[in-house]
């Protein structure tokens, strides 16, 4: 097993030994992808389990699922504050993961994080990460802090949606697999050049 998360899109969500390859959007290593974030709020944490193996109990954990129209409208109100703070080149990439989305069927859209809720301490890891990134978007990127002398710092929240997608602000090319992930059975427009 691997460390991987997966999107999908179907009627309702499916049980993670159950995930059919042929479903799957895309994919990421280690992490969840900066734009998958955007289409979910703190409400689609859903808790979720697989079942153990061998006499083991059953295994706990979260994943995120939304209705599929709503999760696209969240996405769209939240593109510009994250290209202020990553620059406009990500809007290509953006429109071009959020058109694969539109073209999907299914009434939910799902991210399934078993393999990565598994590598963790807790399950409950996850739940909370996926809070703080989540609440970035509604938050400002830099906020002051401090008693009497207020200094400038990057707001923790969007420090943990960034660093768990290994994004820099440094940096004017931002890994494709961190904002978007990357293909899995079938190709994906971002990594083949087609909208």
């Amino acid at each position: 097993m691997a460390n991987r998360t997966y999107l999908y899109c179907s009627e309702k969500p499916v049980k993670y030994i159950e995930l059919d390859a042929a479903i799957v959007i895309s994919a990421a290593s280690y992490m969840v992808p900066v734009f998958w974030y955007m289409l979910f709020d703190t409400s689609d944490i859903e808790k979720a389990s697989t079942p153990g193996d061998d006499d083991e109990p059953d295994f706990k954990y979260y994943r995120l699922v939304a209705d599929r129209a709503s999760s696209i409208e969240c996405a769209k109100q939240r593109i510009d504050s994250v290209s202020s703070l990553l620059g406009a080149k990500i809007a290509e990439q953006f429109n071009q993961f959020l058109g694969l989305i539109e073209q999907q069927s299914g009434e939910k859209v799902v991210v399934e994080t078993c393999e990565l809720a598994m590598m963790d301490e807790s399950p409950r890891t996850f739940k909370g990460e996926a809070i703080k990134c989540m609440k970035a978007f509604s938050q400002e990127p830099i906020v002051r802090k401090g008693l009497f002398r207020k200094e400038s710092t990057a707001n923790p929240n969007w420090v943990a949606l960034l660093g768990q997608a290994n994004i820099s602000t440094d940096t004017e090319d931002k890994p494709i697999e961190s904002l978007c992930g990357y293909s899995w059975k079938i190709p994906v427009p971002w990594e083949t050049g087609t909208a």
